[in-house]
């Protein structure tokens, strides 16, 4: 009986374990479900924390991108205004900070104010309610603000309005983003130049040190123009409270944005790679000339002491007449010496006749300009050439002088007819270094456009027509061209044809090209320079090198007319005959006899005798210039076979003769 219970125990403990592996299993297959449920539970999670990220992440590239879409806005508003106002036919144009003004030939200009005729259209480079505008409509007090502009920030923002940075050691500095006020102080030593304002407009604080204060404001107030999703951009037309109007915004077309701009003009600043000048307060010397130089012209103690006797050395670019190195950096920075204000510029030197104040010593006495490279930006002002920090302008002076400074400040080069200028330097027809120097290579470089040369070129000296070739041929006839337009900006029916006549207005013409041919004879820019006229010889001259620095006058003829230049070669400005009476050659016998004079029986009918005569000729030559000129040429009279004088009242004249005897023989 025992055996058998034992088995049966056996059994259910069989049974048992048979039950609890079962049961082992299901737990595990339950474990595994919660895992995958949990892992699910985070994916799903992540994914979601994953997508609400990106779609915050797309929320703010789609904002980032709209702000940028709107400043792009302002950039193509202007973009376009100045091409439409650049662009047109017949018409002339003028840049500004904030404005472009159009020149066109068939106004009449009726309306004029204090500065002449008025433009035809103003395109307006800011924000505005109308962005372009007729001349005659236009009307500068309209565009300014109103006393309230601030308690209208719907309408107006203040695009000067400053922001403030801090600094690792914790100091804050105040960043104004067109121009900061504290370029305007209570001391002229301290201000940049021209510069100044008064509080007309809300928010404006003026300075009160000589050094500028932060509490200086100096707002720029421009209309917003609201941005509607159909691209319009619309000036509001009110604001009441916190509620703008905007007219054509609605649901269907709602507001996406607003912006507001102004456009600065390059051109009106100072170029820091080009100018230079002088001091800008002048010392105590009455006499003191500074960059100015021209050509003595009046026995002065100022003509003779700083214009003729210190002349600028060769290449002190920052006293050369017309030269950009004497526009004055000293402007933006006034209490610059000249020797700090050279040291900012990168080619110009400090030196030779320093303001006048040295005599010119010898023609060897040159300048050699310096080799910095040219500023990429006017923060680069800040720093030497070596890269260390510069001595003179430290960067708290250079945020207040920025607005008026820049590094490119070039303009388009074409004349009143929006075409290219014709250079009034001659150029050498052959090229290489002994007919072309590097200014001739640099002038030619700039005149040339598209392929097209826009300078005379020149070769022969002693041919009328030599140099007359294709394309100054071309080039005489391009600004004949010119001379038959009507000229933009000055209106009427007239054109410089109509003032001249046909044969006038060809020989100016040519008098014009014949004149730029002729000039800088002689190059002594460089040794290896050859001479376009024949230059002086260092020795006695014999008959075939006589003829130096002549030039024969170019002649041309155009639609029938013949004219000639000047050249460098004499024309006569008078011409005499000197008559004397002579004995008759040897061996001749006269008929009648000679009488003396002091007769009575002489009659004019019977009085005749012999008469020696010469032509004197005066000449002139209107052409200056160097070398030295010495003439080859011979004058030929013709038709003299038949020369007669024939004295009006010959009683008279012999009536003088016997009065005064044999004086007169």
């Amino acid at each position: 009986m025992q055996g058998n219970a034992n088995l049966k125990m056996d059994a259910i403990n069989l049974r048992a374990k048979g039950v609890n592996s079962h049961t082992n299993k299901k737990g595990f297959a339950l474990v595994l479900v919660l895992i995958s449920l949990v892992l699910l539970c985070v994916m799903v999670v992540g994914y979601f924390s994953m997508a609400t990220g990106q779609r915050k992440s797309t929320a703010v590239f789609r904002r980032s991108n709209d702000v940028q879409e709107l400043a792009r806005l302002g950039v193509d508003a202007v973009i376009a205004q100045i091409r439409d106002a650049t662009t047109q036919n017949a018409t002339t144009w003028a840049s500004q900070p904030g404005a472009i003004r159009t020149y066109g030939i068939n106004a009449t200009y009726s309306a004029l104010n204090a500065s002449g005729s008025r433009p035809d259209t103003i395109y307006k480079l800011y924000s505005s309610a109308d962005m372009t505008v007729s001349g005659n409509s236009f009307n500068a007090s309209i565009e300014v603000p109103p006393q309230n502009w601030d308690t209208q920030p719907g309408i107006y923002v203040d695009l000067n309005a400053p922001a403030i940075s801090t600094s690792a050691n914790g100091s804050q500095k105040l960043n104004f983003p067109i121009i900061d006020p504290r370029a305007f102080t209570t001391s002229n030593s301290t201000s940049v130049q021209g510069f100044s304002y008064n509080s007309s407009v809300n928010g404006t604080i003026l300075p009160s040190s000589g050094s500028g204060d932060d509490s200086q404001r100096l707002p720029m107030p421009t209309r917003w123009l609201y941005v509607l999703q159909d691209g319009q951009m619309i000036n509001p037309t009110s604001q009441s409270g916190n509620i703008v109007t905007v007219p054509g915004a609605s649901k269907t077309n709602p507001i996406v944005g607003r912006v507001a701009f102004w456009a600065d003009d390059e051109t009106a600043k100072i170029n820091i790679n080009t100018a230079g000048g002088d001091i800008w307060e002048a010392p105590t010397d009455p006499y003191y000339a500074g960059s100015y130089w021209s050509p003595p012209y009046a026995h002065s103690e100022f003509d003779q002491k700083k214009l003729a006797m210190a002349q600028p050395y060769q290449r002190e670019y920052q006293r050369y007449p017309g030269h950009p190195g004497t526009i004055h950096l000293s402007a933006v920075f006034p209490n610059l010496s000249l020797e700090e204000i050279m040291r900012l510029t990168p080619r110009y030197r400090f030196g030779g006749s320093k303001g006048g104040t040295v005599d010119l010593q010898t023609a060897s006495s040159a300048i050699t300009p310096k080799q910095d490279r040219l500023y990429a930006s006017v923060d680069e002002l800040i720093y030497d050439p070596s890269r260390n920090e510069s001595s003179t302008i430290n960067a708290d002076r250079l945020e207040r002088a920025r607005f008026f400074l820049t590094t490119n400040s070039r303009a388009s080069d074409l004349n009143l007819f929006g075409l290219p200028k014709v250079s009034a330097w001659p150029i050498h027809r052959r090229t290489g270094s002994q007919y072309r120097t590097p200014f001739d290579e640099s002038i030619a470089f700039c005149t040339t456009a598209n392929g097209h040369e826009y300078f005379f070129t020149r070769n022969q000296a002693n041919d009328p027509q030599g140099d007359f070739n294709t394309r100054n041929g071309q080039l005489y006839d391009y600004l004949g061209n010119l001379l038959g337009r009507k000229v933009p900006g000055f209106g009427g029916n007239g054109t410089l044809a109509d003032k001249w006549t046909s044969p006038e207005r060809w020989q100016i013409l040519t008098q014009i090209y014949d004149y730029i041919r002729s000039t800088n004879l002689k190059d002594t820019s460089t040794d290896t320079i050859l001479p376009y006229a024949m230059e002086q010889p260092s020795y006695d001259p014999t008959p075939e090198s006589i003829g130096f620095g002549q030039v024969i006058p170019t002649r041309i003829t155009r639609n029938g007319v013949d004219t000639s230049g000047f050249g460098r070669f004499p024309v006569i400005s008078e011409i005499g005959f000197m008559m004397i009476r002579c004995d008759p050659p040897s061996g001749v016998t006269p008929s009648p006899q000679l009488p003396s004079l002091s007769s009575n029986s002489i009659t004019s009918a019977s009085y005749r005798a012999w008469y020696q005569a010469i032509i004197l000729v005066e000449l002139t030559c209107a052409a200056q210039g160097f070398d030295v000129l010495g003439l080859n040429f011979n004058l030929e009279f013709n038709g003299l076979d038949n020369f007669k004088i024939k004295l009006v009242n010959p009683d008279t004249f012999l009536s003088a003769a016997r009065r005064y005897g044999s004086s007169i023989n």
